[in-house]
């Protein structure tokens, strides 16, 4: 009874974090549906970054501007955009229609695919605001879907680093109650050429899971990221 109560005790925090990560993930599923008392759309493409010297920042798009049509063709999302471009192509002259007007793109290569056209943007679903226009901006809807991501990201992350047993991080303390049930200490195995229980072997092995997935979360994070290895 006492370490059941202590699991409960244990998984009360990591669970809450983690259901808060569950919703939030629903809401990033579902995002269209979860602004849609706020914004329309998606109507366009909203760029959200510009790769220096490339097509677009050599015609002087920004972040910010929104894309309409491309050649006269509508292009309500980002997964339209892409399809376009992916049967375009490369150095094509193309004729971006933008909320704020046209701009003439000369565009290049692909650096995957020499044969398709290159812009040179990165791109999200445009929303355009209901009301509140003078207060709202186009990319209002960005902003707002990069902090489900983050709430996201930190509500699992938060959850995972309490319950797994992380050394250097107050967590694991779930996983060792858990291995405290007399089911888990009526047998001892080798693990490591170190005689131990049941219960202990299985925290070990957790434990090197989680090392070993800690270390390939933040080399991902250095390759994909933000961040650059030298």
């Amino acid at each position: 009874a006492k370490i059941k109560s202590k699991l409960r005790l244990l998984a009360a925090g990591s669970m809450a974090n983690l259901l808060c990560g569950i919703v939030f993930t629903v809401f990033i599923t579902y995002f269209s549906f979860v602004i849609s008392p706020f914004f329309s759309g998606p109507e366009g493409v909203l760029i959200v970054s510009v790769v220096d010297g490339s097509p677009a920042d050599r015609a002087g798009l920004v972040v910010g501007d929104v894309i309409l049509s491309i050649n006269g063709t509508r292009v309500t999302s980002t997964y339209s955009f892409v399809r376009f471009m992916y049967n375009t192509p490369a150095n094509s002259t193309l004729i971006v229609s933008l909320l704020r007007g046209d701009v003439v793109v000369y565009s290049s290569f692909h650096p995957l695919n020499s044969s398709i056209a290159f812009l040179g943007v990165r791109s999200f679903n445009y929303y355009a605001p209901r009301f509140l226009t003078g207060f709202l901006t186009p990319m209002s809807a960005w902003h707002i879907y990069n902090v489900f991501m983050w709430i996201e990201l930190l509500s699992v992350s938060a959850a995972l680093i309490n319950m797994l047993p992380i050394p250097f991080f107050d967590g694991g303390g779930f996983f060792e109650a858990l291995f405290q049930f007399p089911v888990f200490q009526r047998r001892t195995v080798y693990f490591l050429n170190r005689k131990m229980t049941v219960g202990e072997a299985l925290l070990n092995v957790i434990r090197l899971t989680s090392i070993m997935l800690l270390f390939a979360n933040i080399s991902q994070s250095f390759v994909f990221g933000g961040f650059r290895l030298p």
